[in-house]
């Protein structure tokens, strides 16, 4: 019996310990994706929010995608890559 509470206390352990690497390092692994793959899931999130909410998501031009363009490695908002600030603009 006392074997058996040793080894469940060491999973859960174990598991907490993954679970406090993963939040502080997961930040940082973000994948790289090119350029026409993000702007092309910026510019589906974009018309689905606009048809759904009527505006534009929360952290359009705030929020911060890590792109390839051109070769080098450049960080830009769903606002900077399609160029749209309203609703409108996505037709």
């Amino acid at each position: 019996m006392k074997e058996s509470i040793m080894i469940v206390i060491a999973a859960i352990v174990v598991l907490v310990i993954a679970l406090v690497l993963l939040t502080i390092f997961g930040q940082g692994m973000n994948p790289v994706g090119s350029f026409s793959n993000q702007a092309n899931l910026c510019r589906a999130s974009g018309a689905s929010s606009c048809q759904l909410t009527g505006g534009l998501p929360p952290g359009w031009s705030s929020t911060r995608y890590k792109v390839n363009k051109d070769g080098v490695e450049v960080e830009e908002s769903c606002a900077q890559m399609i160029n749209v600030d309203v609703c409108s603009d996505l037709s």
